[in-house]
């Protein structure tokens, strides 16, 4: 039993027992959990991505706003949503990267149409939530003729604020196959559904 005692002694002054005990009380306080570093590198992650969609969104929001065209006449690279989006890659080193280790960029024609159509759906939405509330509304419509010869039907609401000031609402601009007022009720019908 002595023995035994002399050697537990001796393994406890021990380089490699004093390394295992460092590991053992040391390296928990200072060094965190693999599974939080990787939450916390996921959670950074999905922060600079979500900085980088909104900074696209935002593009499109400026140019829809603007009443400019997102597309050129072939060539992409002169479009106005390119022009922007290199200026504002430009300022960004962060939407830089992204933009270079993305396949994804969530710059393609159909996702630009989704998006600002997502974006006029809002603005129909809340510009009906606004005439809810007004004591009167009117709807306006009205068809032309376009250069390509279809028939366009143009619709507006107009209502009135509890202080009975009149405001102008633009609905949007539908192609129609003619004129007759079954197909003008329909179109108008269609909008507010």
């Amino acid at each position: 039993m002595e023995k035994a005692t002399i050697k537990f002694a001796s393994h406890e002054r021990s380089k490699c027992h004093l390394e295992a005990m460092q590991c053992l009380y040391v390296v928990p306080k200072t060094t965190r959990d693999v599974g939080e570093s990787l939450s916390t590198l996921h959670a950074e992650q999905k922060r600079e991505n979500r900085l980088c969609f909104v900074t696209i969104l935002s593009n499109l929001q400026f140019l829809a706003c603007q009443g400019l065209a997102l597309r050129g006449d072939g060539d992409e690279k002169n479009s106005n949503f390119h022009q922007l989006l290199a200026l504002r890659l430009r300022e960004s080193s962060l939407l830089k990267a992204w933009m270079e280790k993305r396949t994804d960029k969530y710059t393609s024609p159909d996702i630009q149409n989704s998006v600002i159509g997502i974006m006029a759906n809002r603005i129909l939405r809340n510009l009906v939530s606004t005439i809810h509330s007004s004591p009167f509304c009117s709807i306006m419509a009205d068809e032309s003729v376009d250069r390509s010869n279809k028939e366009q039907l143009v619709t507006c609401l107009r209502w009135v604020d509890d202080n009975f000031n009149a405001h102008e609402g633009f609905l949007g601009l539908y192609e129609v196959p003619n004129t007759e007022a079954v197909t003008i009720f329909k179109a108008i019908e269609d909008i507010f559904k």
